[in-house]
């Protein structure tokens, strides 16, 4: 049986222990503002984050660093905002089921950090990858995409996602090389590749 919290109780609950099970939100959760509330700094979160048979409209949680591991299980969420998002641990997002748009665009995986992985999950929206590097393992098992992704796309551009350890896909269904960020097509001359050439690119500075 579910519980219905309201998002305040949520953060509380995830402050005190780092878990929410069989919880229903009727509002975004905001791990920004789980940062704010643990260390003041709501750019960077330490504390792990698990989240089991949820069911969320929308996690948010754009231009964060995560230094413990994120990982979702079989929930169902609307809309995943994850915009700059770099992962020093682990995101795992297993048997999940994402409604709406989910956005990865501009972050990754920094070195050393376990890996990212997202298994048997089902995406109704884009999956936005643009600009994403990650620097460690990267893995994508019997994974469903209804509007497809831009994982694989936008070859020879500045903004294609950049892997330094080959990525394992694996049973996938649906495009996975779409171009563009699912709103617009890149326009901008592809830049050299390397790790500098990343850094200042269209989530750097102009």
């Amino acid at each position: 049986m579910k519980t219905h919290l309201s998002a305040a109780a949520a953060l509380a609950e995830l402050q005190r222990t780092g878990r929410l099970l069989d919880v229903v939100l009727d509002e975004p959760l905001s791990l920004r503002a789980l940062a704010g509330s643990t260390t003041g700094d709501e750019d960077r979160l330490g504390q792990s984050v698990h989240l089991v048979r949820c069911v969320l409209p929308a996690i948010y949680a754009p231009v964060m660093t995560f230094t413990a591991a994120v990982v979702l299980d079989r929930c169902r969420v609307g809309d995943l905002d994850f915009v700059a998002g770099y992962f020093e641990r682990e995101l795992r997002v297993r048997r999940c089921t994402v409604t709406g748009r989910a956005d990865f665009e501009c972050g990754g995986l920094t070195p050393g950090g376990l890996g990212v992985t997202f298994e048997d999950t089902r995406f109704h929206g884009f999956v936005n990858f643009l600009d994403c590097w990650y620097q460690g393992p990267f893995a994508l098992r019997r994974c469903r995409f209804v509007h497809g992704t831009n994982l694989l796309g936008n070859a020879g551009t500045a903004y294609s996602a950049a892997f330094d350890v080959p990525p394992r896909i694996t049973g996938c269904a649906g495009p996975l090389g779409l171009d563009g960020d699912g709103r617009r097509l890149p326009a901008r001359r592809a830049a050299p590749r390397g790790r500098r050439a990343r850094v200042v690119r269209r989530c750097g500075a102009d």
